[in-house]
């Protein structure tokens, strides 16, 4: 008996050590998405402009992926493929306007896993395109779509950052002592490019470098209607100062955070759900295709016990990594449903430097008259294919030599083409076997329309 009783405490005290291992070990999670970010645009990419002070401090303290890609090129198809960590092609949520797809519930989000292991969720969406009506906000506790929050004075109409802080403080009040999962949407470098003082002067150019012609002119989105500016450097500098505006807002935040404790034992992810095009491939914005300046994103992770700080990760990695990653670094089993690979393997450099990458985009005849359609982009090491389903036409371009995508080789490179058209057929059939699709009920309430039109998305 009192080797049964010595068993039977050791039994004990096993499973207490380890409960409190557990929860010890469970840290916060924080993300920090940043609307339409390109990373050519931040001082630890390599920009020349003081636009990133606190992103590049953050930098320093963690590991910053230099070859990340969005799984699409607008908010509403970027976005539930973070959440869920599957392609677009298997969620089906690709449209930009009035149509309402949604994320389905057979897929389980990273907030409904957080949830399940004793996790208060929150997001703050100020964004139409991430209305409660697409089903985003499936497991979070408190999901904050308020779009409205921008109305006010023009110097304040487009402004998200300090609201939105403002709102996350207070929910983290009410939840301290809890660990938390807290996802922050920023709106604010989305067109159309409306910094407050000081920030609309910052980065103001004295003279004009790039006039726009009268047909590029006439392209903008109507979002971007409201600025009369006839030169590409003003609304690159209004662009800027944005993301100014943004990180300093960012770096108040992370103080208060820091101060309050809030900080302590959390994982930090900063990424972009989408780049922006100032006429690259002679369109604006986003959304019009799947160009690097379009799907090429920053993405940096930090963690609280400083590994991999200061590492620049040159392996290719997508957006849908991060809920793997926050599985893998939790201790936890990685779901065979999910898609994103562990951001660790990179970071180890046991990655495959040719993993093939995706992105997707369903660009509207409006928007590109001269090559709309369904669009699915595959990058393998240095070469990268663009492929129209709806025109069965592609692009293939060689990234080493060609950055900007500029000289189309599917003619003389038609071997290398197929090879990626492989990729291709090969994705869909790992797409149609994930597979939920959903149609939302009903029509979009009317606010939401209105709140796309003025983004631009609905005519």
């Amino acid at each position: 008996m009192p080797s049964a009783r010595r068993k039977i405490a050791l039994l004990l005290c096993s499973a207490l050590w380890l409960f409190g291992c557990r929860a010890r070990r469970d840290p916060n999670v924080l993300i920090l998405l940043v609307d339409a970010l390109r990373p050519d645009h931040l001082g630890c990419y390599g920009y020349a402009r003081e636009t990133s002070p606190a992103i590049d401090a953050l930098a320093k303290r963690g590991a910053l992926f230099l070859d990340a890609t969005s799984s699409a090129s607008y908010t509403r198809a970027a976005v539930p493929s973070i959440l869920a960590s599957v392609h677009p092609g298997a969620h089906g949520v690709f449209s930009q306007g009035e149509q309402v797809e949604s994320l389905a519930d057979e897929y389980t989000t990273l907030s409904e896993t957080l949830k399940k292991r004793g996790y208060v969720t929150a997001a703050f969406a100020p964004n139409p395109s991430l209305h409660r009506s697409f089903n985003f906000d499936q497991g979070f506790d408190l999901y904050d779509d308020d779009f409205k929050i921008g109305k006010g004075p023009p110097e304040e109409a487009y402004e998200t950052a300090r609201k939105i802080h403002d709102r996350a403080l207070r929910w983290l009040r009410g939840h301290r002592g809890k660990p938390y999962f807290a996802y922050l949407h920023y709106r604010d470098v989305h067109a159309p490019y409306v910094p407050p003082p000081p920030y609309d002067r910052m980065f103001r150019n004295e003279r004009v470098v790039r006039p726009l012609s009268p047909g590029e002119y006439r392209k903008q989105p109507r979002d971007m209607r409201i600025r009369r500016f006839r030169d590409l450097d003003s609304f690159i500098g209004q662009y800027d100062g944005e993301i100014r505006y943004t990180d300093d807002h960012i770096a108040r935040f992370l103080d208060v955070l820091e101060k309050e404790g809030f900080l302590d034992n959390t994982i930090i992810f900063v990424t972009a759900d989408h780049g922006e095009s100032f006429l690259e491939h002679g369109s604006w914005t986003h959304g019009t295709g799947d160009y690097q300046e379009l799907t090429h994103v920053p993405l940096l992770l930090i963690l609280p016990d400083g590994r991999w700080a200061g590492q620049r990760i040159q392996a290719p990695v997508q957006t849908l990594d991060i809920y793997p990653t926050i599985l893998s670094l939790l201790g936890a089993e990685i779901p065979g449903e999910l898609q994103g690979e562990n951001l660790v393997d990179a970071m180890e450099g046991k990655s495959d430097p040719r993993r093939p990458v995706f992105s997707e985009a369903r660009v509207k005849k409006n928007l590109r008259p001269a090559n709309w359609g369904q669009l699915i982009a595959v990058r393998s090491g240095e070469w990268k294919l663009i492929y129209n389903r709806t025109k069965r036409s592609a692009e293939l371009y060689h990234l080493k030599e060609d950055p900007g995508e500029t000289r189309n080789l599917v003619d003389r490179e038609r071997e290398r083409a197929r090879e990626l058209l492989r990729l291709v057929a090969a994705y869909d059939k790992d797409n149609a076997r994930r597979a939920h699709r959903t149609a939302g009920q009903g029509d979009l309430p009317e606010d939401v329309v209105e709140g796309l039109r003025s983004l631009g998305y609905v005519n």
